[in-house]
């Protein structure tokens, strides 16, 4: 009699919580929508998509580029300097 079961195949299961998984296919999804918002001039939730796209394909330039081009339209620099400024 056995204790412990059979070891199941673990080439099925889906990546642990915090394990990387590479998907274009998602970071593709994640960045039409940063398009989108950075259109609307929703530059901070843009930011997160522009992130959340490149957690699926660090490599991607396309997110790279799309990113550092929607952080200076946000003015998120001038407005922590103004939250930090000790008087």
């Amino acid at each position: 009699m056995a204790i412990f079961g059979k070891k199941s195949d673990d080439s099925t299961k889906a990546p642990a919580d915090g394990a990387l998984e590479f998907s274009p296919e998602k970071a593709e999804r994640f960045f039409k929508h940063a398009r989108s918002m950075v259109d609307a001039t929703n530059y901070e939730y843009a930011i997160q998509l522009w992130l959340s796209g490149l957690r699926f394909h660090p490599n991607s330039m396309e997110g790279i580029e799309g990113f550092f081009g929607t952080v200076p339209r946000a003015n998120i620099v001038g407005r922590l300097a103004e939250i930090f400024r000790t008087e």
